[in-house]
């Protein structure tokens, strides 16, 4: 099995972090929560996205990823992106603060998925969270196949949760991706 590490530079040959965060309604001004941030894949272009007007919350609970991740930002996204380490299920965000939330490929280490999407309820009652994760199908990289979420139990603790998910995309041949928004209680 072929191992392709997250700061592979190949990866941006098939998963397009502007594109995909554009798609799912990320603009200037924006505060958004990137959950599970790691070393900055999605972060730096969320930076770069909400430019000076906005604001990134980069959520991880490894002091690595952190540190991956400043040296990775500019001088742009410095002034930007708030590191925050944290379990993503416990972040120090204020409440109603965050337009978006973003989760790629970490669903499924959240063990308890209800704590998780009740931390992400805090953000505004407009806000959206978007998922990417893996297939659960056979390929050449990625976590095992056992380990994967398929696209029906995201969906069915999105739902349980009190997300409506109002789009549906595949963002490059290895993953889904939602963006769901709360319902009115």
């Amino acid at each position: 099995m072929h191992s392709h590490g997250f700061d592979d530079r190949s990866r941006r040959g098939w998963q397009d972090p502007e594109r995909i965060l554009k798609s799912a309604g990320v603009r200037r001004g924006m505060t958004v929560a990137d959950l599970g941030c790691g070393s900055g894949f999605f972060t730096i272009p969320l930076g770069s996205m909400v430019g000076e007007a906005g604001k990134v919350f980069a959520v991880d609970s490894r002091p690595a990823a952190h540190e991956r991740l400043r040296e990775n930002l500019n001088s742009v996204t410095r002034s930007v992106v708030r590191t925050v380490q944290a379990d993503v299920s416990k972040t120090s965000i204020p409440s109603g603060s965050v337009d978006a939330a973003f989760v790629s490929n970490l669903l499924r280490d959240i063990d308890d998925k209800a704590e998780f999407i009740l931390e992400v309820r805090r953000m505004k009652p407009t806000g959206r969270l978007v998922v990417v994760d893996w297939r659960r199908i056979e390929m050449e990289f990625g976590p095992p196949l056992e380990i994967r979420l398929d696209e029906k139990s995201v969906r069915e603790t999105l739902k349980a949760g009190g997300f409506e998910i109002t789009d549906t995309r595949k963002p490059d041949p290895y993953h889904y991706g939602f963006v769901a928004t709360q319902m009115n209680s």
